[in-house]
């Protein structure tokens, strides 16, 4: 059971994601958040000192609520073929996800990049390690190059991953799934065999 102040801080960071995706980060104010709440200053300034720490805590609970243990798992589920996985943003929900905070992370990296520069960080050994158990199952599957270095490709695809995603936070809602359809097609030439191309060709090539 959550005490008061729990309760009290819960509130405010579920108000002010609800408020940050659907007007913007910059558009709304502490005031706009207090009278959402019907909460004074004072009892906000209890909680967070400065409208920066609540974009911080909102975007961990954000970034927490996508990079979930569930869909770590699905990247890494023996059985799901690694190809379906590169892909699985094109599943409706995956999408729905993008779509829905494609907004408040680009009002991050362009207003609070020292934040945005912080959650990258902090992601990139866990990127790292699932890059590689990634490469290894599907190199052990035969749907990957059995020449590849896998911790030269691991390497190789997190710094991309990070010059990707910073990218991403450039772009206008409406292009994010043009791009990362791109790059992902061009991951999937990178470390794909003739089986797991076949597969690509078959599945996803002739579907576009």
């Amino acid at each position: 059971m959550q005490t008061m102040d729990n309760a009290v801080r819960s509130n405010i960071l579920k108000t002010a994601e609800t408020l940050f995706v659907k007007f913007g980060i910059r558009s709304v104010s502490i005031d706009d958040i207090c009278k959402e709440l019907q909460m004074s200053k004072k009892t906000f300034y209890c909680e967070f000192e400065q409208k920066a720490d609540l974009v911080e805590a909102v975007c961990g609970r954000i970034v927490g609520r996508q990079h979930s243990e569930k869909q770590q798992a699905q990247l890494l589920e023996n059985n799901d073929n690694p190809i379906d996985a590169i892909f699985c943003y094109r599943r409706p929900n995956q999408r729905e996800i993008h779509r829905k905070y494609a907004a408040f992370f680009y009002d991050l990296n362009k207003y609070y990049p020292e934040i945005q520069q912080k959650r990258v960080a902090e992601k990139k050994d866990e990127i790292r390690r699932v890059l590689s158990e990634f490469l290894t199952r599907g190199m052990e599957q035969g749907w990957f190059r059995q020449d590849m270095d896998v911790k030269l490709m691991t390497d190789f695809l997190s710094r991309w991953q990070s010059t990707t995603s910073a990218q991403l936070q450039e772009l206008e809602p409406g292009e994010v799934t043009t791009f990362v359809d791109l790059v992902s097609d061009a991951l999937v030439r990178v470390v794909c065999s003739d089986k797991g191309m076949v597969y690509y060709a078959e599945n996803y090539l002739s579907k576009q």
